[in-house]
């Protein structure tokens, strides 16, 4: 499997239930230094997320239009258009989302992501 078939691979594996609801999991996908700013502009960090994302249910998630590109060495951003929503919704939303990959030895993890809701 190629470089960026692999890190579409591993952002869409963060869509799935058993990986959000797995702290190892997450971890062994997001780097320690992680940041991320939501839809909503609140920056969060690793530990917000593994205390957040094992308690959501009824979450579910869907991306396409995925681009990817080097951004440096072992460093790549990763770009694409999601739908989700939550069993408290019946209505979803659509974002345009971004995140940024770096290998850690034989390991990409997810260093930063954004999300930005839009209009479809």
């Amino acid at each position: 499997m190629d470089i960026a078939s692999q890190i579409v691979e591993l952002e869409k594996s963060l869509f799935r239930s058993d990986v959000r609801s797995s702290v190892s999991k997450l971890k062994s996908r997001l780097a320690p230094e992680f940041k991320e700013i939501t839809s909503a502009g609140v920056v969060v960090d690793l530990q917000d997320v593994l205390e957040r994302l094992p308690k959501e249910k009824g979450w579910e998630a869907k991306g396409q239009d995925f681009e990817f590109s080097f951004i440096g060495v072992d460093v790549c951003l990763l770009t694409y258009k999601s739908f989700h929503r939550s069993s408290s919704s019946c209505k979803g939303k659509y974002s345009r989302r971004s995140s940024i990959w770096k290998k850690y030895g034989d390991c990409w993890k997810m260093v930063f992501h954004q999300g930005t809701s839009i209009a479809v």
